[in-house]
């Protein structure tokens, strides 16, 4: 079972997504510089299971877009994808930004990243979904997405 903690400035933690974020985006990757006030101002989470780090998400408050969180980066250690874990975590952090108020999630994801798409597509409802040509450079397109989410006890469980 995953268990859902935030983090605020626990080094170990804070390492360890840091080295995700490098493993995932390479020198697009967030730094230290930007992570440790992220996790102390916003919304910094780790999945862990017995004990070790499963995943990581980063959430800002989307002052765009009143009532949602904007999902700055979400992963799962490399050697745990393909079991559910994304899915089982996502869910969580569904779960938890519902229980604090808000009513979904903007995010962006580039265009061929088919996994992530299908997994966020499961957590609500899309209302707005827009192409940003060149948005971090040169090939470097992304979906913008508006979700929105529902209530609904019929979600089949992992």
């Amino acid at each position: 079972m995953l268990q859902l903690i935030r983090v605020y400035s626990e080094e170990r933690a804070l390492e360890w997504i840091l080295e995700q974020e490098r493993q995932l985006f390479g020198n697009g990757g967030l730094n230290r510089f930007g992570l440790i006030p992220m996790a102390q101002n916003q919304f910094c989470f780790l999945a862990v299971r017995e004990g070790q780090f499963l995943g990581y998400a980063l959430f800002l408050e989307d002052l765009q877009n009143r009532g949602f969180l904007y999902l700055f980066s979400f992963g799962i250690e490399s050697s745990q994808q393909g079991f559910g874990f994304g899915m089982q975590f996502a869910r969580l952090l569904r779960d938890w930004s519902k229980s604090s108020g808000y009513e979904g999630w903007t995010l962006t994801v580039a265009p061929e990243n088919h996994a992530a798409k299908k997994l966020y597509a499961r957590l609500g409802t899309l209302e707005e979904d827009q192409l940003l040509a060149k948005y971090y450079g040169p090939n470097e397109d992304r979906l913008w997405w508006k979700l929105r989410f529902v209530a609904t006890n019929l979600e089949p469980e992992l």
